[in-house]
């Protein structure tokens, strides 16, 4: 497309396509953002190189896995939620659980590997003391966070009609699980304290002084 490409194109009948020009001679973007699996893998690793400068919470360990855990749950969610309609578009004799988790399975591993490999390249300027432990605490935290995300992406996936709704409807787990955390923590204080989205807390997360 050059220049004087018109800004709304026609590709059929009642369906409108709007086109933003360019200037010539420049390369556009190769439209990562305009594609779901796309976008969530290049937030994950944005948010993993913003905080792989940071000592401490850009370490490879416990706080970096804290902090990826609800955008990697949240990546991962929107994952299930894909592979689901995916499976449901196919044809029927496509239509298996191995087909599902094939799909999945590359996308979470893309979403959990990529920041991964991004914290473990920042520690050419941010030293690890102990990377194996790092990698551990990144299976326990992202990984498993990724898991349980895209398990409730795949539900509502499947049980909503449109991506919009299976979209809301995975949000709304999200936040009744979060809700449900929230009155634990008031309720019944503990001392460690374990997510499906939100992570594993190392605690003491209480004062002493707190009756």
């Amino acid at each position: 497309m050059d220049w004087n490409t018109p800004a709304t194109a026609r590709r059929a009948p009642g369906y409108t396509l709007e086109v933003a020009p360019r200037l010539p001679g420049i390369r556009r973007f190769p439209g990562a953002l305009h594609v779901p699996r796309r976008r969530r893998r290049l937030l994950v690793s944005a948010l993993a190189l913003a905080i792989s400068p940071i000592p401490g919470l850009g370490t490879l360990g416990y706080f970096s896995a804290l902090v990826l855990c609800l955008p990697t749950a949240l990546a991962c969610l929107g994952a299930g939620v894909d592979a689901a309609r995916s499976l449901r578009e196919a044809p029927e004799q496509d239509r298996t659980l191995s087909t599902l988790l094939a799909i999945l399975g590359r996308d979470v591993a893309w979403i959990v590997g990529l920041p991964l490999a991004v914290l473990g390249l920042a520690m050419i300027y941010n030293p690890n003391c102990d990377p194996v432990m790092g990698v551990a605490f990144h299976g326990m935290g992202p990984g498993l966070s990724g898991v349980c995300g895209a398990a409730v992406g795949v539900a509502t996936g499947a049980w909503c009609r449109t991506r919009r709704r299976a979209l809301m409807a995975a949000m709304a787990v999200v936040i009744a699980s979060t809700a449900v955390g929230v009155a634990r923590l008031y309720w019944q204080p503990c001392v460690y304290f374990f997510d499906p989205f939100w992570g594993w807390f190392s605690g003491p997360i209480y004062d002493e002084q707190v009756g």
